[in-house]
């Protein structure tokens, strides 16, 4: 009989352990979970915006604006911007064109569709425009001559202005391209000159340069026509057209 009621009375003792135990727990974990909750809705999680959406976002904003071809754009859509190659466009006879035969009286004017490019090659290069100028008159001119044009599309979303360059001597357009180190550079001289001499000497230095030059003077690297002393300029990194439209750069963008 004493045994009897010895058991009784340690089964009364351990089941109301166990129901408090049981009881703690629970109280416990709900206590976590109501925090949880007030810290989630107090303070929700930011979502972070990766490059590739921010790109494809621009993309929805251009297509609505109606300035792009929105078949390009979605062809890009998996291109992260961050990694672009550089190129430096050296902007007189490539972009920008100058018909006046008097350098005092320049009569400025963009070459055919070189503006559309322009803004798809922004969008897959990371560009730098250099500029050659003669005076700050003329370097004002064309400031507000490329901000105009510019504007009319929305190559001014891609195309910092701070990357737009200007210097006043070829050696000084050489010393900013070679600073800048360009996997392209895009060179068409000035209103003085083909920029033969600025090719000559970036040759060594440049992954790829595409020479833009007129007609008579791509004739004259033609293998019958060709002079000895052109033949050194020439190479495998080197590329000759009349026109940046025609060039395989701008094929990459069509």
């Amino acid at each position: 009989m004493a045994i009897v009621l010895k058991q009784t009375t340690k089964r009364a003792r351990f089941l109301p352990t166990w129901v408090l135990k049981l009881i703690g727990i629970s109280s416990l974990a709900t206590a976590v979970i109501s925090f949880a909750i007030y810290w989630f809705k107090k303070y929700p999680p930011r979502r972070k915006i990766n490059q590739q959406e921010d790109d494809q976002s621009i993309d929805q904003r251009n297509e609505t604006d109606g300035s792009w071809n929105s078949t390009f754009f979605n062809s890009l859509k998996s291109t992260v911007r961050k990694n672009r190659k550089r190129m430096t466009i050296s902007l007189k006879n490539t972009v920008l064109w100058n018909p006046s035969t008097d350098i005092d009286t320049p009569m400025y004017g963009f070459r055919e569709n070189s503006i559309n490019l322009l803004a798809r090659l922004s969008y897959v290069y990371d560009i730098y425009i250099v500029v050659h100028v003669s005076s700050e008159e003329e370097k004002s001119n064309i400031q507000h001559f490329l901000m105009n044009g510019l504007s009319n599309v929305t190559t001014q979303h891609f195309i910092d202005s701070r990357k737009i360059i200007y210097c006043s001597e070829e050696e000084g357009k050489i010393h900013i391209v070679r600073h800048l180190e360009p996997f392209i550079h895009v060179e068409g001289g000035w209103e003085m000159d083909d920029g033969e001499e600025i090719v000559r000497k970036l040759k060594p230095f440049v992954h790829r340069i595409v020479w833009i030059m007129t007609k008579r003077r791509r004739d004259s690297f033609k293998p019958e026509n060709i002079k000895e002393e052109d033949r050194s300029i020439l190479g495998p990194n080197i590329e000759v057209s009349e026109a940046l439209i025609d060039t395989s750069v701008a094929r990459e963008v069509r």
